[in-house]
């Protein structure tokens, strides 16, 4: 996460499917190297980061998934996220999903109701350590191609409610 990332005090990140409205966002700033994925804080004290493409749509997930949002790579990442919403995050070219999410030790809530998991193979660690998750719903996931799903839930210690339904092992 680049220092000016950090500046921005966020505690939530939101994907959205569209541009924000205008005075939504303070400052937009280019968060891919080709410039199509765009992010911005709220224009309040809401602490949060807005995640759209520049292009319009969902914004397309890279294929290798792996520690995306990772606590172990982003000491930032891991005290003070509390909130993902990835449900407009379009996820259809993903194949490794390993480490996605873990060790966030904040987060509390967590949407990947849009997720579509068709070509995941690797779901290794993907919530490892989300020490303060109480609630997941995973019934949308196609795991029908992951091979790999060792420690997926491991150290979820809060983790009281999962559904886990949709699930095909």
């Amino acid at each position: 996460m680049s220092d000016a990332i950090k500046s921005w005090a966020i505690s939530s990140v939101v994907f959205l499917d569209h541009k924000p409205e205008n005075g939504t966002v303070k400052t937009a700033t280019s968060v891919s190297s080709d410039d199509t994925i765009m992010a911005g804080p709220a224009n309040d004290t809401s602490g949060i980061m807005y995640i759209w493409s520049a292009n319009g749509g969902k914004v397309k997930a890279p294929s290798d998934c792996s520690s995306l949002f990772c606590g172990q790579n982003s000491e930032y990442m891991k005290k003070n996220i509390t909130s993902i919403d990835c449900s407009a995050l379009d996820t259809s070219a993903v194949v490794n999903m390993k480490t996605m999410f873990s060790e966030l030790n904040s987060l509390t809530s967590l949407n990947v109701s849009g997720f579509d998991t068709s070509n995941v193979t690797d779901m290794m660690g993907m919530f490892f350590a989300c020490d303060k998750l109480a609630k997941l719903d995973l019934s949308s996931f196609n795991t029908g191609n992951v091979t790999t799903m060792t420690s997926m839930f491991s150290e979820c210690h809060a983790l009281k409610e999962l559904d886990i339904r949709g699930f095909n092992t």
